[in-house]
């Protein structure tokens, strides 16, 4: 390699100048960056309190650059995006309206954006030219508008959970749904200037080029949403709580799960169906020996040799699309349910239940005795006449004394003060979990039946299922951390299935109205009521995007739970 005496003088003399062309457009791109955070507020806050007869002296705190190349023109950008990121938290911190990333009420994100698009307003400096007031006043009303949409279309897109709820989606979410506010802020305020300082309409090309630049902003504000220390979801750990392994879980399903425990959820199935590359070694032989052509295989994670299981739980954490599903806050949820106060209710709310389930076991004896009601529903027996008046008519009085009994008791237990402080405790640690995540108000309702709604209203509802005898069990901890990820990432809407659902619903109601259709075809929510095979439920339900989420992040929770040595 020849020393530096060696290399040609024009050659040497080539490379010296590029470098220094390099050195000298980073230096550019610093410069405006430093220019747009530091000196261009300043000066901006100096000519506003000059105007209000407060003298502030000039101060010399960054080069403006000298040329507008595009090493200029990204500084700026880069630096407004970063300056407006930082406003707007600070803005969320001193007035507590909003919060960009998290969930918050679309109002209060209009507001809160409109104000820090206002203030950034104020703090820019404008020309001198006798209407100092009536420009800057027009100026950051222009503002105020254009980003009050911004704040108003992105927390729109977080309440209806489009493309997931903010905070849980992907980078990728993330942009587009801050892309297409951006855009909406970028139309909005084109318009407002052209109305205030013009008097007329924008036209097209104003309307293009501040879409462009809005949209580039939601860009930016997506990508330092996701960089900015402090934005992961972390739950804080209880320190009575019940600890789990200090294995990964990927080291504890290849090393330490014996197979002995069965690990059983739709998930697993779904994932062997739908995912050739992670089947069981002898998913063909289990899938042939079905009891059914219709029904899937029921998946065992122990079907899985051990070298596989770790690229299953990868799958898992890749589908939950969530922070929520790292093994440290899997555990730290596990840690705040299983509190010994927490366990100690659940144990009295199970006792109080035991009257109840004893009658239901004697009524499935007893309701097995008579094939011919097959087909007749628990609400038929309890609640149709028309059913009571036939069994009574066939001598199955002893029938009908069991329901009734079994209804009595079930009341009782409903109102029993045990079920009454689970509820209550139950509600009070989710409501701490929650808010440290920025979630909305969730409600706990502890039933056997595991089920979930949701409503126009705000509040979202989340029923945790306790299983058949109330306890803080691997099969409780899952099926509440599944309610609590489906609910806090999906928000009203359940996936694009819905969305798509309730989009198409005007043309169904008009398509009615003409008589050219009988009825408005059944949502994807009341679908899965009319299912009938699991094989159609795997694929159907457990598919769509939100359902994989909860289930995976669910099967996770589940398999910490037995890791700590809690039961099923």
């Amino acid at each position: 390699m020849p020393r530096n005496s060696e290399i040609p003088t024009d050659k040497l003399k080539a490379t010296l100048a590029a470098d220094h062309s390099l050195l000298s457009e980073c230096g550019t791109f610093l410069s405006s960056v430093k220019y747009s955070i530091i000196q261009e507020p300043y000066d901006g806050v100096r000519q506003l309190l000059s105007h209000a007869n407060i003298t502030v002296a000039p101060r010399h705190l960054a080069d403006k650059p000298l040329q507008s190349d595009g090493f200029a023109i990204a500084g700026s950008f880069v630096g407004s995006t970063v300056k407006f990121w930082l406003v707007n938290q600070a803005m969320g911190k001193l007035t507590r309206i909003g919060r960009l990333g998290a969930t918050s009420t679309w109002q209060a994100e209009a507001l809160k954006m409109g104000l820090t698009g206002s203030a950034i307003e104020a703090a820019t400096p404008i020309s001198e030219d006798g209407q100092f007031a009536r420009h800057k006043a027009t100026s950051m009303i222009e503002s105020l508008g254009s980003f009050a949409v911004f704040g108003a279309a992105n927390g729109q897109a977080n309440e209806l959970g489009l493309l997931g709820r903010a905070g849980f989606r992907t980078y990728l979410a993330d942009s587009i749904v801050n892309g297409l506010s951006g855009t909406a802020s970028g139309i909005t305020g084109a318009e407002l200037h052209a109305l205030l300082q013009h008097g007329r309409t924008a036209n097209l090309t104003e309307l293009a080029g501040s879409a462009a630049g809005n949209m580039a902003l939601g860009f930016g504000l997506a990508s330092l949403d996701r960089l900015m220390p402090g934005r992961g979801i972390r739950l804080k750990a209880a320190a009575d709580g019940c600890r789990t392994s200090d294995a990964s879980t990927e080291e504890w399903v290849s090393k330490h799960y014996d197979g002995k425990t069965e690990i059983r959820a739709p998930i697993l199935t779904w994932l062997a169906e739908n995912k050739p590359k992670l089947r069981p070694p002898n998913y063909q032989e289990l899938r042939a020996r079905a009891w059914q052509e219709t029904s899937p295989v029921d998946l065992n994670l122990s079907d899985w040799a051990s070298h596989q299981r770790p690229s299953v739980i990868r799958e898992l954490r890749r589908l939950s699309q969530s922070a929520l599903a790292s093994d440290s806050n899997i555990d730290a949820f596990i840690s705040r349910l299983t509190r010994p106060h927490l366990q100690n209710l659940a144990s009295e709310f199970g006792k109080s239940v035991e009257a109840e389930k004893q009658s239901q076991r004697e009524l499935e004896k007893e309701w097995s005795k008579h094939p011919e009601l097959a087909n007749t529903s628990l609400l038929d027996l309890l609640y149709n006449q028309q059913t009571r008046e036939q069994l009574k008519a066939a001598g199955n009085e002893n029938l009908l004394e069991l329901a009734t009994r079994y209804e009595k008791l079930g009341n009782q237990a409903d109102r029993a003060p045990e079920k009454k402080l689970f509820e209550q405790a139950l509600q009070i640690e989710f409501d701490a979990i929650r808010k440290e995540l920025g979630s909305p108000q969730l409600e706990v309702h502890p039933v056997a039946m595991v089920g979930g709604e949701c409503d126009d209203h705000p509040a979202q509802r989340m029923w945790i299922g306790t299983g058949e005898q109330p306890s803080m069990s691997a099969t409780t901890l899952k099926t509440a951390y599944h309610e609590f990820t489906h609910h806090i990432q999906g928000g009203r809407l359940y996936g694009k299935e819905t969305l798509a659902y309730y989009a198409k619903l005007p043309f169904y109601k008009v398509s009615q109205f003409l008589e050219l259709q009988d009825s408005i075809p059944i949502s994807p929510e009341q679908a899965i009521l009319k299912i009938a095979t699991r094989r159609q439920f795997i694929n159907s339900y457990v598919g769509y995007s939100n359902e994989r989420q909860a289930h995976a992040i669910a099967l996770l929770t589940q398999i910490r739970a037995i890791a700590a040595g809690l039961p099923i």
